[in-house]
């Protein structure tokens, strides 16, 4: 390829003889040219901005913690970083994410088990009590309560499972009742097999036994701590 390299003076360039393609280049001196050469462009060389048609980003800048997303078939754009403890989140088909909080209702599936912290359990009996089950869910089975009542479905038991003792009382003024309702039932305090007492103390009040008492076996001890 010819070119004038000096006045009156035409010189030919050789051809590109590498496997490799190159561009015509030459850089000046501001003033004069320069003879020119075979070689590649630089990046530094190109202006405007490489689209994402192009192979580039179509961005400029960036802040530290963005992330780029198609917000078309052509095109990228950034989502910039947000606070601490967001998730990027799904905005559905054809629709751009964004940072926010999981939504127990919206965006989780399945039940969460005993063992992440969960009960495991779909539904609970309204009001009942909540019993564990090794790792398996937590059910609620047992009684259920209101402000002022504990119901059993069935045959229910207090029990204390150590030598320790199991109070049954008020923290104010006021009576505790045992057996009220005016249905008919036994109720039976101790057993026929160990040596159980039953020891009721009154204090300054008094014990007040109100019934046809018809059937009593063994022995019946009636003591006061006083002289009246």
């Amino acid at each position: 390829m010819p070119y004038q390299s000096a006045a009156d003076t035409t010189t030919l360039l050789d051809p590109n003889k590498t496997t490799t393609a190159k561009y015509l280049r030459m850089v000046g001196t501001g003033t004069n040219g320069a003879a020119p050469t075979w070689g590649q462009v630089a990046f530094s060389e190109l202006s405007g901005n490489a689209t994402a048609a192009q192979g580039g980003t179509g961005q400029t800048s960036y802040a530290v913690g963005d992330l780029l997303y198609a917000s078309s078939t052509s095109a990228l754009s950034r989502l910039a970083d947000t606070a601490i403890g967001n998730v990027l989140i799904s905005g559905g088909t054809n629709t751009a994410p964004s940072w926010g909080k999981v939504g127990l209702t919206t965006h989780v599936s399945g039940v969460l088990a005993v063992g992440n912290g969960g009960t495991g359990a779909t539904t609970l009996t309204s009001t009942g009590i909540l019993i564990g089950n090794g790792t398996n869910a937590i059910s609620a089975p047992g009684p259920t309560l209101s402000a002022t009542t504990m119901t059993f479905g069935g045959a229910g038991t207090i029990n204390s499972t150590t030598t320790s003792a199991l109070t049954l009382d008020s923290t104010s003024t006021g009576a505790i009742y045992i057996g009220t309702n005016a249905n008919a039932k036994i109720i039976t305090i101790g057993n026929t097999t160990g040596a159980t007492a039953v020891d009721i103390k009154t204090g300054t009040g008094n014990l007040d036994i109100t019934s046809p008492l018809t059937t009593m076996s063994g022995n019946l001890s009636v003591g006061s701590t006083s002289s009246t």
